[in-house]
């Protein structure tokens, strides 16, 4: 009859029990019986492919105990990780920070990065086995957090040791292991956490069950976890961007004070400013300062707090409005008044909405007493929304623009009536038109046989199979319907744009609505558009290796492992058509990335147990790795590389 490791089962006892993190674990056994301990079977832990007869690690280890994650308010896998001390000091992707930061694996992903070296430098397995990359777009090469439920795992263990002689070169800060639930039974889960404000309510739903049976065993867990989205609007200390400016002297605030409310000013993205380019020179009416902005008074109380535009009519350069704006931005006092805090801005996603179905299934059958076949299943589906907000800006002549003196056109616009002066109008207008979804499909499959041979070996050969299928939408602003008519001096009507081939419309730039984010059907849809990118990322490999005991020793006997590991993994990272076409208004341009990599591995254990019962230690043990990879990267040839490591370590 197939049963676990007693030391496994009365280590996860131990554990559930006790602490939720242990650093550098040394498991020990002498809470199990004589009985048991005739019966332990031969374990690997994490860092070492070495078959140990008792549960020990000699580098440095955290384990993490997954039940407790509940206890403590959490209901995903990354944010159990992210908040373990081994994490501390090391910036993490977030599903919030994904939102406000371009981050490998697009929006919504979560990874884990250890002594801050990138998540792509962090290995990260499954039952000992590799996990393959997860996400959107070119970036891609990092497994995700989010594939995992908390309801399949017991425990994650955590190499806070480089292992790259070990596992390759993916491993050089650090190997983080997710050890499955093995117990029998079945069990169902629900969850929730509800703020005591509206905005971040998370739920979630698992179902488990596990059954031993003559030769084998079975376990079967379905989750669903939902995140609503947290606005920034949903929190007050969110709502508005203060400064926190101290005086350095006696540490009161000095943020610069809104006049119009009698608090400090929200400063987060200007928004609805006509930026000015003045060429007067000295005697102007137009402020001197750095940024020349006027704004809209939308309130009718902007005169109360700052004083208008002069006016001269001998002076055809001083600026002349249409009324109703008024210089903002060029001393301390005016900041108060600027426009910086919009209503889209509460809007926007803090932490995106998120939606998690997995499926994960793992079963062990003994084919005989020295052979068994295993498998595992992983199936994931993630939707993540963030909604989202920009600036977008033309360029615009005054209507009398003509300097007779080489600058400009010599003719002003007909798109700005009612302004006039030596001064170039940029209109800054606000749009909500910046959302964001991510589609992602993941599915891994695992396969493989492992026994024992001879007097004291033991093997292990497996295929693991990983595709992650993402599709990501997000809007746009068309970079032709701006491009085409910047520094147009009438209007485009009649013509079509340079890249779509769409009749020309002429937006409303300098209309105080439209500047405040009120666009018309017909404008939006000349300005505006969504677009749909796909990325496709496959890994597969096949490793097998050989473990047992060469010869006895004084202290023990020698181990050894010789193994070699082969890996392919592709990527293919299609843009939308707006990106392509390079038609993505103040966006990054991105082509199509391809390519694929295949590694070749050999790989090789040694440990050597030095002294035992010594007066200075129990044991000393020395361990020798070493790993040959030859990896052959689309379009760039042949790359080698060669890793060694030895430790010398006292076992306690």
């Amino acid at each position: 009859m197939h049963k676990r490791s007693p030391v496994a089962a009365a280590v996860g006892m131990a554990l559930a029990g006790g602490a939720f993190c242990l650093s550098n674990v040394v498991y020990a056994q002498d809470n199990v019986d004589e009985q048991a301990d005739k019966n332990v079977e031969e374990v690997v832990v994490t860092g070492s492919r070495l078959r140990r007869d008792g549960f020990s690690s000699s580098a440095p280890m955290d384990v993490v105990i997954t039940n407790d994650a509940v206890v403590r308010g959490l209901s995903d896998v990354g944010t159990l990780l992210q908040t373990t001390t081994v994490a501390a000091g090391s910036p993490q992707v977030t599903s919030a920070t994904s939102t406000a930061f371009v981050q490998n694996g697009g929006t919504g992903a979560t990874t884990l990065s250890l002594r801050g070296l990138g998540a792509n430098r962090t290995l990260t397995l499954l039952n000992g086995r590799r996990a393959g990359p997860a996400g959107t777009r070119g970036g891609t090469s990092s497994f995700d957090l989010n594939v995992l439920p908390l309801a399949a795992l017991e425990r994650v263990e955590i190499l806070k040791d480089g292992a790259s002689s070990i596992y390759g070169s993916d491993a050089v800060a650090g190997v983080v292991n997710f050890i499955t639930r093995k117990d029998t039974g079945g069990s169902i889960d629900v969850y929730t956490s509800q703020p005591t404000e509206s905005g971040g309510e998370e739920s979630r739903l698992s179902a488990s069950y596990g059954k031993e049976f003559e030769r084998g065993y079975f376990r079967v867990t379905a989750d669903y976890l939902r995140e609503s989205e947290l606005a920034k609007g949903d929190r007050d200390y969110f709502a508005c961007g203060e400064q926190f400016i101290f005086d350095p002297n006696t540490g009161e605030r000095r943020d610069v004070i809104d006049p119009r409310t009698g608090r400090p000013h929200c400063t987060d993205l200007l928004w609805g400013h006509v930026w000015l380019y003045d060429y007067q020179g000295a005697g102007g009416n137009v402020p001197s300062a750095s940024s020349l902005l006027a704004q809209f008074d939308y309130d009718g109380d902007l005169g109360q707090f700052v004083p208008g535009y002069a006016s001269d009519p001998t002076d055809p350069d001083f600026l002349g409005q249409p009324g109703g704006f008024f210089p903002v931005r060029y001393d301390r006092a005016s900041d108060g008044v600027s426009n910086a805090d919009h209503p889209f801005q509460d809007a926007s996603s803090l932490i995106p909405e998120t939606e998690l179905f997995t499926v994960y299934g793992e079963a062990e059958f003994e084919i005989n007493e020295d052979m068994t076949a295993y498998a595992e299943v992983l199936l994931n589906r993630r939707e993540t929304f963030a909604n989202g907000y920009r600036q977008y800006w033309t360029y615009v002549y005054n209507e009398n623009w003509n300097f007779g003196d080489g600058i400009g056109p010599g003719n002003g616009s007909t798109l700005s009536t009612g302004w006039t002066g030596a001064q170039w109008l940029s209109p800054t207008p606000i749009t909500d038109h910046n959302d964001s979804t991510i589609e992602v499909e993941y599915t891994r499959f695992v396969g493989g046989l492992k026994g024992d041979f001879g007097e004291n070996w033991g093997y292990d050969v497996s295929y693991q199979y990983s595709f992650s299928d993402g599709d990501y939408f997000s809007d746009q602003v068309f970079n032709d319907s701006i491009a085409d008519s910047w520094f147009a001096s009438g209007s485009c009507v009649g013509t079509t744009t340079s890249v779509r081939g769409v009749p020309c419309l002429d937006p409303r730039w300098l209309d105080p609505e439209f500047l405040r984010g009120n666009v018309t059907a017909e404008e939006r849809a000349f300005l505006f558009g969504t677009e749909v990118g796909s990325t496709e990322y496959t890994q597969w490999s096949v490793e097998g290796y050989v473990t047992g005991n060469l010869f006895e020793m004084p202290a023990g006997p020698a181990g050894v492992v010789l193994g070699i590991h082969y890996r392919e993994d592709e990527i293919a990272d299609i843009p939308g058509n707006i990106t392509l076409s390079g038609n993505a208004w103040n966006t990054s341009t991105a082509g199509i990335t391809a390519g694929d990599d295949a590694t070749k591995a050999i790989f090789t254990e040694l440990e050597l147990p030095l002294f035992q019962d010594r007066p200075f230690a129990r044991s000393m043990t020395l361990s020798l790795s070493g790993r040959y990879t030859d990896v052959d990267s689309y379009g760039s040839g042949n790359t080698y590389k060669v890793g060694l490591n030895w430790l010398a370590h006292d076992t306690l």
